[in-house]
């Protein structure tokens, strides 16, 4: 008696070819991940990226408190006290003596205006630029050590 001759199923030669298929199309999308595009990502995902930009308000904000160094500085200030026993009184010849009052108000305003500070503003922003720079340099070096760690692991992939 011969036995009935059994064919592969259809779906397991779709299936081989499905998956032979997408093996091949993942392999590619991997293929096109390259190292710059690893570093770049890396870059900006990295939470140091955002300093960058606080740094550079801080600056501006530095350098705004130092111009204002040169504009008028008004202040004010005020005394006011209870009398217990009166002031002695001074009359100027000829008036009467005003009539003593129990509370007495001074007042006191001051307008001061920086003419020259010798150079001490210029060199205030001259130390916040220097300030910013070294604190950029600092976020670069993270960058270098970030750029270091993801050229190790893109090679030890490979």
């Amino acid at each position: 008696m011969m036995k009935p001759r059994t064919y592969p199923s259809l779906y397991s030669g779709y299936a081989v070819l499905l998956t032979i298929v997408l093996i091949m199309t993942g392999a590619n999308g991997f293929a096109q991940l390259n190292i710059d595009t690893c570093q770049a990502r890396a870059k900006a995902n990295y939470p140091l990226i955002k300093q960058y930009d606080l740094i550079t308000k801080s600056l501006d904000y530095t350098i705004s408190n130092a111009n204002k160094a040169y504009l008028p500085q008004v202040s004010v200030n005020a005394i006011g006290a209870y009398i217990i026993s009166g002031f002695p009184s001074v009359a100027i010849p000829g008036q009467e003596p005003a009539a003593e009052e129990k509370f007495q108000f001074i007042g006191i305003g001051q307008l001061n205006q920086t003419i020259w500070d010798g150079g001490a503003t210029h060199a205030q922003k001259e130390i916040a630029k220097a300030s910013t720079e070294v604190d950029k340099a600092n976020i670069d070096v993270a960058f270098h050590n970030i750029r270091e760690r993801v050229n190790q692991l893109y090679f030890g992939i490979l």
